[in-house]
């Protein structure tokens, strides 16, 4: 099914964001044909995130927490 065939009113838009304390990351540029190498640590970090939906031109479930999303945490919103 299309998305110009939906009803407008069952449409929820779902958005997730969140920030860490992580200063570097492990990516950048190389000379084609070479592998770019970088340490990086193998931990998980403290992490705020926060997640909302948007139906019919209101907000609904707003939340904050700790961690990372997953499937647990976009079923408790539902």
């Amino acid at each position: 099914m299309q998305r110009a065939q939906l009803e407008t009113h069952k449409l929820i838009y779902l958005d997730e964001a969140g920030i860490d304390d992580i200063e570097d990351y492990g990516y950048g540029w190389c000379e084609r044909g070479q592998r770019f190498e970088a340490v990086r640590q193998g931990k998980r970090r403290k992490r705020v995130s926060f997640i909302a939906a948007l139906h019919q031109q209101e907000l609904i479930a707003p939340m904050t927490y700790e961690g990372y999303c997953n499937r647990v945490v976009t079923s408790a919103t539902a």
